[in-house]
């Protein structure tokens, strides 16, 4: 079935955003619309074609944009500064790691040597 030059004009219209030619085809749809003869599904049609149009002819207005807050960073904890050359997330995961490392196996060196250190001192 043959496409109608008037469907093509309209279809054109609108993928070439010629303003004049959005304004013809704007008429004609409600024109479409109008016509006491025309069946339901025409005036479907030519409703979205309008609406498609209209969104043509009548851009929406642009959003305001808001400046939007950066995201922290994570692992931002006491004692978990990236180390000497190393940077990124993998830097402060290998820092935290040497940190819970280094508190906990001295800690327990520390604690034995004290209560060897005491009893020693005692007799």
């Amino acid at each position: 079935m043959a496409v109608p030059s008037e469907v093509r004009r309209v279809q054109a219209a609108i993928d070439h955003h010629n303003r004049k030619e959005l304004e013809w085809s704007l008429w004609y749809a409600r024109m479409r619309q109008s016509v006491p003869s025309a069946r339901p599904a025409d005036v479907k049609y030519w409703s979205a074609v309008e609406r498609q149009v209209n969104e043509n002819l009548n851009p929406p207005a642009p959003q305001e944009a808001y400046p939007i807050r950066k995201k922290k960073k994570e692992n931002r904890g006491l004692g978990l500064s990236p180390v000497s050359g190393e940077r990124g997330a993998a830097a402060g995961e290998h820092a935290a790691a040497e940190l819970s490392a280094s508190t906990s196996r001295p800690l327990a060196g520390q604690n034995a040597s004290f209560a060897v250190g005491r009893m020693m001192k005692k007799p």
